[in-house]
């Protein structure tokens, strides 16, 4: 029972920020906080060390999908800045 809800929500925590990755793919990234994706990010890598070491194979992979949707949204916002589309 646990596992499914482990899963359940996993996938939906990780779904979550696939809108917003698309927005800031299409180059939307003004309603995005830089601060809030650097630290969410930073906080799902320690989330998928932790996974990892102790085998917990759910919560390994959502962060690390996580991890990879964080690093998008970021890539995007810090390129939409430096080009003075973002401030």
């Amino acid at each position: 029972m646990w596992d499914v809800a482990s899963i359940i929500a996993a996938v939906l925590t990780t779904v979550s920020f696939v809108p917003q990755a698309l927005k800031a793919v299409q180059g939307n990234t003004k309603s995005v906080s830089l601060w809030m994706f650097i630290i969410f990010a930073i906080g799902v890598v320690c989330w998928s060390i932790y996974a990892i070491s102790n085998g917990l194979i759910a919560l390994a992979f959502s962060n690390s999908i996580a991890t990879v949707l964080a690093g998008i949204i970021l890539t995007f916002k810090i390129k939409n800045i430096r080009k003075g589309i973002d401030v």
